[in-house]
């Protein structure tokens, strides 16, 4: 009798294990954004409401800035980049939609691109690709719709294929809020409250990194930081080192 029953409920735990879907196994991951860096490059792209830029590549040895090839035109709103090997992994937003956003992945030797899901926010992680995935909203009762992330993460291996639910821990290394404290190895770094500075803080000990009449936000790499600042209607970006003794502008649009 005990043996029918224990049988029973391994056949029980087997075909609910078959129907519940499988959780990736929780990660922290560093949540990608607007640059990342590769080596000796700073890989880059800046979306507003007024402007968005196509993918920079920008040396920090020699401060040259070329912009990435890319043979599908049609692609706008680059955001959220991660680059392996000779990849760029974004998301960005055809052309022709006005809202919905699909994961990419750019060769960046030819240029080609390959549509791999549709979503947002993609991170590597491992040999994944973890992102946020998108669903129809209803704006209003004339049946128009438009994409909205869904809070729901998910992952795909990083040449495309079967998303299967994901259950990931994010860090953020980027704010464009003031006094904002972004955590990065040992140093927190942060905004101040008139937006004119930044600096960086372990300890009691702290060290100015930037200035500039708006700082609108940044972001830190290994070593550097991305920041936006604005003037007079026009937005920069500038590559500077961490500890604040570089700073070259990267871009001005």
């Amino acid at each position: 009798m005990r043996r029918k029953l224990l049988a029973s409920l391994i056949i029980m735990l087997l075909a609910f294990s078959c129907m519940t879907p499988v959780l990736v196994n929780a990660d922290t991951y560093v949540r990608s954004g607007y640059a990342c860096k590769s080596g000796k490059n700073i890989y880059f792209a800046f979306t507003s409401t007024k402007k968005s830029t196509p993918i920079y590549k920008f040396n920090v040895k020699t401060g040259e800035r070329v912009k990435v090839g890319i043979k599908r035109n049609s692609l706008k709103e680059f955001k959220h980049l991660s680059v392996s090997g000779k990849y760029l992994y974004c998301a960005a937003r055809p052309a022709k939609s006005l809202s919905c956003t699909y994961i990419y992945r750019i060769n960046l030797k030819t240029g080609n691109t390959k549509k791999l899901a549709k979503g947002t926010k993609p991170t590597l992680v491992g040999d994944k690709i973890v992102f946020e995935g998108i669903k129809a909203q209803k704006v209003n009762d004339n049946l128009n719709y438009t994409y909205v992330p869904s809070g729901k993460d998910y992952q795909i291996p990083q040449e495309g294929g079967k998303k299967q639910p994901a259950n990931h821990m994010e860090v953020i290394t980027e704010t464009s809020c003031r006094d904002k404290k972004i955590a990065f190895g040992k140093y927190k770094y942060y905004i101040t409250k008139d937006g004119k500075k930044i600096y960086r803080k372990s300890g009691k000990q702290k060290q100015l990194v930037c200035k500039a009449k708006k700082i609108t936000g940044f972001r830190v790499l290994g070593g550097y930081l991305v920041v936006k600042t604005t003037k007079k209607g026009k937005n920069y970006a500038y590559c500077v080192k961490s500890n604040g003794s570089e700073s070259i502008k990267m871009l001005r649009w």
